[in-house]
């Protein structure tokens, strides 16, 4: 007597939806294929490696993406409380601080707020995303251009250079609406269109080494200026970097990203670090030995992380085997995105209760 055939799943997107879909579906028993056009998972759990030139042994790693995680869900936390066990995560609580606290106290303000714990990945976030994919089949570095099924036969994924994945029985799709859009058109045109209406908004990260500055705090949020964020991205747990050196990741906020998402880099990048040149002067002119910018397009869908969905945290037609998630279904970070992703695989492989 021979068990039932396992089910076959492909999955567009390696971000932390896929993933989190794949490890739910692949620990069911499924056989989960992730293609993603990345070249590595993870998608806004991201590090950003930069070769030390005067060690050839170190690597400075910079979080250019998902910078710090505060879960508000029992499980979400339960699950990096984990990772803390198995060395890639751990909790951090960094110092906030605020550049006119000086003006603010003359004025009677309240001191800054004090420090909240949050999780990081370790030593990097993408760190939390490779824990994801062990025995995982993870296609990177190939954009899928097309969901195909021929009548009611299984479906497969082509990808830009005309390879073929599948077959499988589902097809999940875990990537930004706007790259989702098309390839659900085909076969969900209702989907196609409400996820059309989702302007995802853009962010301009600043990624800068520099001669270590001391400073009163480890995360920096200006309430003017092109930054929304700037971290001391040295002082998180497990980062390793040589005596006197600092790494600082700096994002800008959506509205002035928004005003320069199409100008080119070097543009960026001065302006970028002139802000955050201004922010440090009282530390001095900056020795800046590392300056990069990275551009992400669909970085925060525009909602409110701490706000109940105002939809299911995923879509999926049970009859044709085809579902969606991601972080815009469900809120607006990591979180999010891992409950979406799990909430679709549980409903891939619990059919649905009959009516009546």
């Amino acid at each position: 007597m021979t068990g039932s055939p396992r089910l076959r799943v492909g999955i567009v997107g390696a971000g932390m939806a896929g993933l989190a879909c794949a490890q739910a579906l692949a620990m069911s028993g499924a056989m989960v294929q992730l293609v993603d056009k990345g070249r590595g998972p993870g998608g806004r759990l991201a590090t950003r490696r930069v070769p030390w030139a005067d060690d050839a042994n170190v690597v400075l790693g910079l979080d250019h993406g998902a910078q710090i995680l505060y879960p508000r869900s029992e499980a979400f936390g339960a699950w990096l409380k984990w990772g803390e066990t198995q060395g890639w995560a751990a909790p951090w609580a960094p110092r906030p601080g605020d550049p006119w606290a000086s003006a603010k106290a003359s004025a009677g303000a309240l001191a800054p707020p004090a420090p909240r714990t949050g999780w990081v990945g370790v030593p990097g976030m993408s760190a939390l995303a490779q824990a994801m994919r062990r025995d995982l089949s993870v296609a990177s570095g190939q954009a899928v251009v097309a969901i195909e099924r021929a009548g009611d036969a299984a479906w497969s994924l082509r990808d830009a250079q005309g390879m073929v994945f599948g077959p499988f029985d589902h097809v999940v799709v875990a990537v930004p609406p706007a790259q989702a859009a098309p390839l659900l058109a085909p076969f969900q045109p209702e989907w196609a269109q409400r996820l059309r209406a989702v302007a995802m908004l853009p962010c301009w990260t600043l990624l800068a080494v520099s001669d270590d500055t001391p400073t009163g705090w480890d995360v920096l949020q200006p309430e003017t200026g092109p930054l929304a964020w700037v971290a001391r991205n040295h002082r998180k747990p497990g980062r390793v970097v040589p005596a006197g050196v600092a790494t600082w990741v700096a994002q800008a906020g959506a509205a002035w990203t928004a005003a320069h998402v199409d100008d080119d880099a070097a543009t960026v990048q001065q302006a970028l670090a002139g802000a955050l040149q201004a922010l440090l002067a009282p530390a001095g002119p900056q020795r800046w030995q590392h300056l990069a910018v990275h551009r992400w397009l669909y970085a925060l869908a525009p909602t409110d992380p701490a706000a109940p969905p105002a939809q299911p945290p995923c879509w999926w037609d049970a009859a044709a085997g085809l579902g969606v998630c991601g972080d815009h279904l469900a809120g607006n970070d990591v979180e999010a995105a891992w409950a979406s992703g799990r909430a679709l695989a549980r409903c891939v492989v619990v059919p649905p209760r009959p009516a009546g």
